[in-house]
């Protein structure tokens, strides 16, 4: 009898209590994986951003270099992309790229010996465009 009334009065942790605690770091563990998911997420976006302005700048350079060869006027016809060109991490073309770049070449008015170069690299995240456009815009004489 003694052992029986011993036993009403020991303190343990009940079922519920058990639950409750898992409950607890299951929520927390979740909360935590959320967390890392969305820093790689943006991790990536950066980078990208990163590698879309280096593909705009370097399609500016190639377009400055260009001055030495060509006329203008070729080099209007040569490097305008009217419509968006799939890239590759290096500003190739490449139809399964994921960046997409466009290059507007047009003169300023009243300014015959200038050019305004406007370059706009767009990328794909799980197959969507991404809404962040970077662009980049120059002026370039023909003489250096």
């Amino acid at each position: 009898m003694r052992y029986v009334e011993q036993r009403k009065h020991d303190k343990g942790i009940s079922l519920a209590e058990v639950v409750f605690s898992l409950g607890l770091i299951a929520i927390s563990v979740i909360a935590i994986i959320s967390l890392v998911g969305q820093n790689v997420e943006l991790g990536k976006s950066q980078e990208y951003n990163y590698i879309a302005i280096n593909i705009a700048k370097s399609r500016i350079d190639e377009i400055r270099q260009a001055r030495r060869d060509f006329s203008f006027d070729v080099i209007t016809s040569k490097y305008t992309e009217s419509s968006w060109t799939s890239v590759d991490f290096y500003g190739e073309e490449d139809p399964d790229g994921v960046f997409e770049r466009k290059t507007e070449i047009t003169v300023p008015s009243g300014q015959s010996n200038l050019k305004h170069i406007k370059v706009s690299v767009r990328y794909k995240i799980t197959g969507a465009i991404s809404p962040m456009l970077i662009e980049i815009d120059t002026y370039v004489s023909p003489y250096f």
